[in-house]
């Protein structure tokens, strides 16, 4: 018996929106032209938002009675950010 799997997860869905919240926010900070110090920190609040997306995304994928197609969307974005930031972490020690 298999189940039939209803609508996107309401916790993919949260996380792709909660994924896509900083890389909004860098792009407007980028066209407006304001100071790279400014984006940075933009970049290093966005860390909150991109975790929370990461904790729904794994939720989201690991429900059996919805769709997931968010919940990996999500996970893959906040997943890329994530290694992102860690590289220029890195890379700035």
């Amino acid at each position: 018996m298999q189940l039939e799997r209803t609508g996107q997860s309401w916790c993919g869905n949260l996380s792709l929106v909660f994924a896509l919240i900083p890389i909004v926010l860098i792009v407007l900070l980028l066209i407006t032209g304001f100071p790279i110090l400014m984006s940075l920190y933009v970049f290093v609040v966005g860390i909150l938002p991109v975790a929370g997306a990461l904790a729904l995304g794994l939720v989201g994928i690991f429900q059996k009675s919805k769709r997931r197609i968010t919940a990996f969307c999500g996970t893959a974005i906040s997943s890329a950010y994530v290694i992102t930031f860690a590289a220029f972490a890195w890379d700035n020690l």
